[in-house]
């Protein structure tokens, strides 16, 4: 069975594998900091969905107010000053 994991934690994962050793990097100091800054701003994201919904990732809140689904990601490109960073968006909130 295939287990869904949340774009941040396969970021995570990435950046332990280059701390491991276990992945080669020219230029590890720089790869380290674009990859947490993108860490950083994907777990912003995430935790902004995470609030509108009400909910955490994989939980149901029967309690309050159904506010809409988690369906898929959006990638976007963000220009920095250690390059182009890609990040995985959350839908925005439904129009009702």
């Amino acid at each position: 069975m295939k287990t869904k994991v949340k774009p941040s934690e396969q970021l995570s994962n990435t950046i332990a594998s280059i701390l491991n050793g276990t992945t080669s990097s020219d230029d590890l100091l720089g790869e380290l900091l674009r990859m947490g800054a993108q860490r950083i701003l994907q777990e912003a994201a995430e935790a902004e969905m995470d609030e509108f919904l009400g909910r955490g990732w994989c939980q149901r809140n029967s309690e309050a107010e159904h506010r809409g689904y988690r369906n898929g990601y959006t990638p976007v490109t963000l220009k920095t000053t250690q390059g182009p960073l890609r990040i995985d968006r959350p839908p925005g909130p439904p129009d009702y």
